[in-house]
């Protein structure tokens, strides 16, 4: 124990980020391997890490900031931390996410940060019998077992000369089951190399649908119908994509076809369309609209609306967890209030992923300032750069200019709405800046956006 407390308390004392990284390998044997965690009479062996920490060697800039001595649990929005010596006022520390454990005794696994957090530390605030867990050398240590390790972020130049980076390390052996937090890589719109339309968009806009086909067929944009539709909002139906072979499957119910008993018929239940396409899929019962899921890098953005249609309390930690290992990927919850204007709460109405952690949002700034402020602080607290595509215009149109945001990447090519007014060219400026390496079009779509969405919400782009 007390090598591990060397260990937690040094790294701001380290010269260069690779010996850093020689720390969070050493702090990972010791945890992974010779340590477990003691509640009562149970004993988790911890299987998953992800390390955290901020100096000017090492600008990790999602770090919670802290005042910490190392060794010491710090508990926050993602779960709980062990610390490293930290110090919020000379800008430097950390700690280490603990992601998934096991009880030693049952085997049961626990996957998934807030599911840990409420394993570890009860929330019965009176309770005389809770009990503080705290780390103790295991009997038997069990430094054979193999220790994987990977970065899932390095991107230089974001934040001047500095590397900025996440570390994880997890043990593998084989009588411990498979985490759901996937290893490998989610699939991103730059993935994608197919895009399906609902039928019904050629029934209900014949027009729009010749252009758009046009310009895909243009492009060299491979795409096909979607049979067993019922309406033509293709995005929110459809499954969501996390890797190549994991599609997942939701329960559609969106509360805005629920009002009036003659809009369920516009309801989907997309097994069938599946089926036609044989495409196999894994299945949960959690209310979703795939319109509130917009992927980015690690993450998956939504809309605190998922909580509403679910019924339960914003920011219930035990139902966030569960979404978590559901979805298999950490999620950032943005804020959304109902208006007239937007019944829908969904993500992809407010940003686009741009790689690395680049975020591009929309002009939500003109009607909402508050909470325009409130999404763009809770991205760039998990290390997001976020450019919000205002207009430098003299009569602005709202009605249309929320809606550019809401476009479409397959590969390396963009399409993008367009609406004939001043905005255009200066939301078409902000898509190529973001995205220097892409062939961008525009296409005229005011009459899909009357009705509260665009490309993205119309398609479902996916790696086949």
């Amino acid at each position: 124990m007390k090598n591990l407390k060397h260990e937690l308390s040094r790294l701001n004392n380290l010269s260069s980020t690779e010996d850093i990284k020689i720390a969070f390998d050493n702090i990972a044997k010791l945890l992974l391997g010779n340590c477990h965690i003691r509640k009562g009479a149970n004993a988790y062996q911890i299987l998953e890490i992800e390390f955290y920490f901020y100096n000017d060697n090492h600008p990790d800039r999602v770090v919670y900031p802290r005042t910490e001595t190392g060794g010491r649990w710090f508990l926050h929005e993602s779960g709980v931390d062990i610390t490293f010596d930290s110090n919020e006022k000379q800008n430097f520390g950390g700690g280490i996410l603990i992601r998934s454990i096991m009880n030693e005794d049952t085997k049961e696994c626990i996957f998934g940060p807030r599911k840990c957090l409420w394993e570890l530390f009860d929330n019965e605030a009176l309770s005389p019998n809770t009990i503080y867990p705290y780390i103790e050398p295991k009997h038997t240590p069990s430094y054979s077992q193999q220790i994987k390790k990977r970065e899932r972020y390095h991107v230089k130049g974001d934040f001047g000369a500095k590397e900025y980076r996440y570390y994880i390390a997890g043990i593998l052996a084989k009588n411990y089951p498979a985490s759901p937090w996937k290893n490998n890589t989610m699939i991103q719109d730059q993935d994608t190399n197919i895009v399906f339309l609902s039928k019904w968009l050629k029934t209900e806009d014949s027009d729009f649908f010749s252009r758009f086909t046009k310009l895909m067929d243009e492009m060299d944009i491979h795409w096909e119908l979607l049979d067993s539709t019922n309406d033509i909002w293709a995005r929110d139906y459809m499954p969501i994509q996390l890797s190549k072979n994991d599609f997942l499957k939701y329960k559609y119910w969106p509360d805005y076809l629920l009002e009036k008993e003659e809009d369920k018929k516009y309801i989907t239940d997309c097994k069938r369309t599946c089926e036609a396409l044989g495409i196999t899929y894994r299945e949960t019962d959690m209310i979703i609209d795939g319109g509130n899921m917009v992927p980015c890098g690690d993450y998956i953005v939504m809309t605190d609306k998922v909580f509403t249609e679910n019924h339960v309390e914003k920011y219930d930690p035990s139902f966030i967890a569960r979404l978590e290992t559901e979805l298999g990927r950490r999620v950032i919850i943005i804020p959304w209030h109902k208006t007239a204007g937007d019944v829908y709460g969904h993500s992809d109405g407010f940003i686009k992923w741009c790689g690395g952690n680049k975020v591009l949002m929309s002009n939500h700034r003109d009607t909402d300032p508050k909470e325009a402020e409130e999404i763009k602080q809770k991205l760039e607290k998990h290390g997001f750069q976020v450019t919000e595509m205002l207009f430098n215009v003299a009569e602005p149109s709202p009605d249309w200019n929320w809606a550019y945001v809401n476009f479409i990447q397959i590969g390396n090519k963009i399409l993008m709405p367009s609406f004939d007014i001043p905005e255009d060219e200066q939301a078409f400026n902000y898509v190529k800046d973001a995205f220097p390496n892409c062939e961008i079009r525009q296409i005229q779509m005011r009459n899909i956006a009357d009705n509260g969405g665009a490309l993205h919400c119309i398609t479902w782009d996916v790696m086949l």
